[in-house]
């Protein structure tokens, strides 16, 4: 496996994947598609691909079913071969995913639970053994490398966040109001944390620390005790806490997680992804960060046919990710580049048209391959985002949202760059469609920040 390099052309920077994050699994599981469709739409979205974290393959227990279904080649590994899902690993030394399951152990770090493999009737070598066979076998596989000390990064990125007296960018007053009700555990909690990440031999902070660390701060552990993963944490809450606890407790595991995600996407140096459960936290956190600008101050919309992400995943992973990798792929990612990077006014009409009519055929494409009911895709394209102006541009996407007439909305997903441009796509069911009354809609779009 090459090792990663950031490429000469920062709008092929890949993307941490965050939805593979086990830590986080507890703010999805009553909605799992909200992983199926980050997982499916941001390899299909994301010209430079995704970045998931050595662990995630392990403690996410969706990536486990997705390993064990019924597919003889799950689209991941697929991803994997073709460089398209690109490892980050611990060491230099860790070139296969036996070897990173081995380090894994050694560190004990967050949430291997065995009982999720059992559920699947597989194992954690299993699973390692299946994801080396995807990257010996292919032509493309890349792995990123962590940078030195990682845990003294998080501790000192960790400490920057929670000394803060104030959010940088609050979406409402309940943040606020949030974020001054957790003072007191932000500033006893992370001493804690960086105390008790020592005494199990690790250096700096590990997140795991720090849910110990309030759990022992709440009484809700006895020393030498820990959580496997926050979702204990927030349970245990829930039942032994009145509702303005837990809600507090919710929000400090979204803080965490939030910053979690983000200081690990910038050593890796990638684009930060939060997921929609916690994107408004991390808007509140990030919004301001990066000042970029790219091309001219303008946006287009456009309409797509899309499939849904099940049925996206139940066709060969090697004929969708060829169209992805292909004509139509290809011509959308090129056409999209072209505009967002456009500075010429009278080129602007023209490269939007271009980047428009690659959309259609890049759907188009998809939905001939998949099959079934095609849902539909609004699309927007901004070709001049500054980070600060990035709370107004989610907040239009988040209006855009509501104002669907008879549509229903099902996944938003807002696509950041290097350059500042940015990409949002809120995706409909059919009209003629009846809703079940189980259906939870997002509230937030998922999103891809602009670095």
């Amino acid at each position: 496996m090459r090792i990663y390099e950031p490429p000469a052309n920062p709008e092929l920077t890949p993307l941490y994947l965050s939805a593979t994050d086990g830590g986080i699994e507890h703010s999805i599981e009553n909605d799992p598609r909200m992983f199926w469709n980050s997982f499916v739409y941001n390899l299909l979205l994301s010209e430079g691909g995704v970045v998931i974290p050595d662990v995630f393959f392990f403690n996410c227990r969706y990536l486990i079913q997705h390993l064990s279904g019924e597919a003889a080649w799950p689209l991941l590994l697929d991803a994997l071969r073709q460089g398209l899902a690109i490892p980050a690993f611990r060491s230099e030394q860790t070139t296969n995913f036996t070897q990173a399951l081995t380090e894994i152990g050694v560190e004990g770090v967050l949430g291997v639970e065995f009982d999720q493999y059992q559920q699947w009737r597989t194992t954690p070598h299993a699973v390692a053994r299946r994801l080396d066979e995807a990257v010996t076998t292919g032509d493309k596989p890349t792995r990123i490398v962590w940078p030195p000390d990682m845990g003294g990064r998080f501790d000192r990125f960790m400490r920057q966040i929670l000394e803060r007296d104030s959010l940088p960018a609050a979406m409402s007053e309940e943040q606020e109001d949030l974020w001054r009700a957790i003072e007191p555990w932000r500033e006893r909690t992370l001493a804690r944390a960086v105390t008790l990440t020592e005494e199990k031999g690790g250096t700096g902070l590990r997140r795991a620390e720090m849910w110990n660390a309030l759990g022992l701060e709440l009484g809700l552990l006895d020393p030498g005790g820990s959580f496997p993963k926050p979702r204990d944490l927030v349970r245990t809450v829930e039942r032994r806490h009145d509702p303005a606890t837990a809600r507090r407790v919710s929000f400090y595991v979204d803080v965490v997680n939030a910053a979690y995600q983000k200081n690990q996407a910038d050593a890796f140096q990638v684009l930060n992804n939060a997921l929609s459960p916690l994107s408004p936290t991390a808007m509140s956190l990030f919004a301001g960060i990066g000042s970029g600008r790219a091309g001219l101050p303008s946006s287009i919309t456009m309409d797509v046919r899309l499939p849904s992400a099940s049925r996206l995943l139940a066709v060969e992973s090697d004929r969708l990710l060829g169209i992805r990798e292909s004509g139509p792929g290809k011509n959308f990612f090129a056409k999209r580049r072209s505009w967002m990077t456009n500075k010429s006014p009278q080129l602007d009409g023209m490269l939007a048209d271009e980047m428009r009519q690659a959309a259609v055929q890049y759907g188009n494409a998809l939905s001939a391959l998949a099959g079934g009911p095609d849902y539909y895709a609004k699309m927007v394209a901004f070709s001049s985002v500054a980070g600060a102006a990035l709370v107004e541009e989610v907040k239009a996407v988040v209006d855009l949202m509501k104002d669907t007439q008879d549509l229903s909305p099902y996944y938003s997903l807002v696509v950041g760059s290097m350059s500042a441009a940015m990409m949002a796509m809120v995706l409909y069911r059919p009209p003629t469609r009846r809703l079940p009354v189980t259906v939870t809609r997002q509230a937030a779009p998922e999103i891809n920040f602009p670095r």
